[in-house]
């Protein structure tokens, strides 16, 4: 089935990154970067809450999956004004194309 725990890992390492990026920040970049790591933590919390074993579940991975693309492009936007966080974005970017490229 789906590996959605190993991805799940991967992500919350991606986040932990993104964190720390975080607290080196000031003003409005610290604003939206505190806003868009929500989000993704919002986003891994539901994916931890897919049952990978019911029928519906590659439904639902399918919906959690465009909630992480559209973060991935916010993430990328904001890389453009926090150089810090593009290798991260752009590893999360790949993971999530990988997710959707084994569904």
């Amino acid at each position: 089935m789906f590996p959605v725990r190993v991805f799940e890992a991967r992500i919350r390492e991606i986040l932990d990154t993104m964190d720390g990026i975080f607290a080196e920040q000031r003003g409005e970049e610290a604003d939206d970067l505190e806003e868009l790591n929500a989000e993704l933590e919002d986003a891994l919390f539901m994916l931890a809450e897919t049952d990978v074993e019911n029928e519906n579940s590659v439904e639902e991975l399918r919906e959690e999956l465009e909630e992480f693309e559209a973060l991935c492009g916010d993430y990328q936007r904001l890389a453009a004004r926090v150089p810090a966080l593009q290798e991260p974005s752009d590893q999360l970017t790949r993971l999530v194309e990988m997710m959707t490229g084994n569904l």
